[in-house]
């Protein structure tokens, strides 16, 4: 959360400018809102049942993503909503509550940089919300502080990179580098490994 109010605030404006600012906030307000309902989820599964239920979802959305199928419908704020419930219930059971508009964006025809501005002014939103929501419960110690301030160096480094190389991509290159990130992300989060990391 700390590390990624940084990349908020070095985000923020150029999202501010291209971001569809209205289905953003929406998404974002019906992620939050739903938390909860992932957190009651995740205090009441079995972890690794979860965690393989989660990893399935994850790779069903690159596949149909990689399959070139795209919702050309209307948008509709039954839609939106729905996006962000998914996302804020996926947040709430494992922080994986940009996988659903991730999702959603990059299913959609629509132009990479406003893809990328609706994904960092939706972080934006919902950071502001979880570190208030960690500050109210006292879960910011000295322990965190040092920990993000000794990932910030690498963090600030990928963000870099991460931008550097935005202005380089095609469009298609930007989608294909989308979903090899989610399908990363589903990857490493598999039960699979545990063996291997002592868990």
């Amino acid at each position: 959360a700390l590390l990624e109010c940084v990349s908020c605030l070095v985000f923020l404006p150029n999202a501010w400018r291209h971001a569809a600012r209205r289905e953003v906030a929406v998404k974002a307000a019906a992620a939050i809102c739903a938390v909860p309902v992932g957190a009651m989820i995740l205090a009441a599964s079995d972890p690794v049942a979860l965690r393989w239920g989660l990893t399935a979802m994850v790779l069903l959305a690159v596949a149909v993503l990689a399959s070139g199928w795209r919702y050309r419908g209307p948008e509709s704020l039954p839609l939106t909503l729905g996006v962000g419930v998914v996302g804020g219930v996926m947040s709430g059971t494992a922080m994986l509550g940009g996988i659903a508009p991730a999702t959603w964006w990059l299913g959609r025809v629509a132009a990479a940089v406003t893809v990328r501005a609706n994904m960092n002014l939706y972080f934006a939103i919902l950071t502001v919300a979880v570190t208030a929501a960690f500050a109210w419960r006292g879960l910011f110690g000295w322990g965190t502080v040092w920990l993000a301030l000794a990932a910030g160096p690498s963090y600030a480094a990928g963000l870099w990179a991460g931008a550097s190389l935005f202005g380089l991509a095609s469009e298609a290159t930007f989608r294909r580098a989308g979903y090899a990130l989610i399908l990363v992300a589903a990857l490493l989060g598999m039960p699979l490994w545990d063996p291997l990391t002592g868990r």
